[in-house]
């Protein structure tokens, strides 16, 4: 997977590695770029219609990473960090349910439009919890 994406490094305005917290439950470690532009991020994962782009490896590497992420300036929001959280967290679950081949099949396979909704109820909720929070001091 990743070892077949290249891209120039002046494309990438910023990468880093969101480390493992498993009392959090992320079992591993994600690699996440952050290009300028959307056409590069377009380039550098060969989808000519991506905004952000995920995937889940099958094995952590040496460095405890599970997936990679990419994002660019042009369409940076919070929705797409969940949308493409969410299907890492999909796929990974895939990866470790062991006993009903029809969930792991449906988890690896998840209908784009969960993704969606997780991304855009994640910024609606936050989005009411943060006026809320902020129009009553927090209370």
């Amino acid at each position: 997977m990743s070892e077949t994406m290249q891209w120039p490094a002046g494309d990438v305005a910023w990468q880093g590695v969101i480390e493992a917290i498993p009392t959090h439950s992320v079992p591993f470690a994600v690699h996440v770029f952050l290009m300028h532009e959307r056409e590069q991020l377009r380039r550098a994962c060969g989808d000519p219609n991506a905004s952000a782009w995920s995937s889940t490896y099958d094995n952590v590497d040496g460095a405890d990473i599970g997936a990679i992420m990419l994002f660019n300036l042009e369409d940076l929001e919070l929705a797409l960090a969940a949308h493409e959280s969410a299907h890492v967290a999909l796929n990974h679950a895939a990866l470790v349910e062991k006993t009903r081949v029809g969930a792991r099949r449906w988890l690896n396979e998840h209908p784009e439009w969960i993704a969606e909704m997780i991304g855009n109820l994640t910024v609606l909720v936050w989005a009411a919890l943060y006026e809320h929070g902020v129009d009553h001091g927090g209370e």
